[in-house]
């Protein structure tokens, strides 16, 4: 419920949100496979009708999100410091080897690489931008939104499951790198907290 001035607005939580039905629910795992592509669809009415669809069985959908979803995998500071140092390399074979594969490491390294650009050198500043604008236009991309978005709606597939093995999946995503995927999960455990 949400008030303003004096009036009350109840809003309904048990959904779908249109009037439409939800899917049927998956009685294997090729059915509940179709529906996780569904979450990712960008009309919510329709990712709405699939992860309802995966909330009312849980017996496929539990083991299909199992192996779909993982956890932000952790960056390995240590090697992402060190090729940052060879951005300023005075080879330029190694300065540019350097840079290729910091632009092949996933999104999850933008934290640690915006970091290293406050102390950087001049050349490495602008190679960090370089691979900065690089990470960071992937993870604006449309398939890279698509993608993150059925992985935050799977989150919420879960979290209404609720049961001990939905609870299981969503503590090991929240054990990921720092990115809003491992945010929401652990947000979730924080709800689950206070309401038992």
């Amino acid at each position: 419920a949400t008030s303003s001035d004096q009036s009350v607005l109840l809003w309904d939580l048990a959904r779908p949100l249109s009037g439409k039905a939800v899917f049927a629910a998956p009685t294997n795992a090729k059915q509940a496979e179709a529906l996780w592509d569904k979450l990712g669809d960008p009309d919510p009415t329709e990712s709405d009708r699939a992860l309802w669809a995966l909330v009312k069985a849980p017996a496929p959908a539990l083991p299909m999100l199992k192996e779909c979803l993982k956890p932000v995998p952790m960056p390995d500071a240590k090697l992402v410091q060190a090729l940052v140092k060879k951005l300023d390399s005075g080879n330029f074979a190694e300065r540019d080897a350097a840079q290729k594969e910091l632009r092949g490491m996933t999104p999850a390294v933008l934290p640690l690489l915006r970091e290293a650009r406050k102390g950087a050198t001049v050349e490495q500043s602008r190679r960090l931008d370089e691979v900065i604008a690089d990470l960071q236009a992937r993870l604006e991309s449309p398939d890279a939104i698509r993608a993150h978005l059925r992985e935050l709606r799977a989150l919420e597939v879960l979290e209404r499951i609720g049961s001990p093995e939905a609870r299981k999946l969503i503590e090991a995503m929240a054990g990921g790198a720092d990115a809003i995927f491992t945010y929401e999960a652990k947000l979730i455990l924080t709800r689950w907290q206070k309401s038992h």
